[in-house]
């Protein structure tokens, strides 16, 4: 079947960009959030609690800027995973490892930091 438009798909090295945005942006965000509570309730650091966010901001910050994009979406999507075993949207998170495959099989697209080979 013909596509029904056409010249968008010249376009089409965008779209690994605009995932790589939304997936390292919600990643960071929610684990800068995750963080904050963390501090407000203990006053402190205490690594096993900090670990899941801390590995969240650092792989939503590398994927969102497009450095170690592949290594970063295989981090977030063992992260998604993990993360649904305990949540209530068990379908948001397989969506976010859908979205972090995605980028592992794809690359980081327009405007990263990793060029393909």
């Amino acid at each position: 079947m013909l596509s029904v438009f056409p010249d968008l798909l010249s376009f089409a090295i965008l779209a690994p960009f605009i995932i790589r945005i939304f997936l390292g942006g919600y990643f960071l965000l929610s684990g800068l959030y995750t963080l904050r509570g963390i501090y407000a309730k203990e006053k402190t650091f205490f690594l096993p609690a900090c670990a899941i966010p801390i590995m969240s901001v650092i792989g939503g910050a590398l994927v969102l800027l497009g450095l170690y994009t592949q290594p970063a979406a295989i981090l977030l999507a063992l992260l998604s995973i993990y993360m649904a075993r305990d949540s209530k949207n068990r379908i948001t998170f397989l969506l976010l490892t859908g979205m972090a495959l995605s980028l592992l099989f794809t690359g980081a697209g327009a405007f990263a930091f990793d060029l393909p080979l």
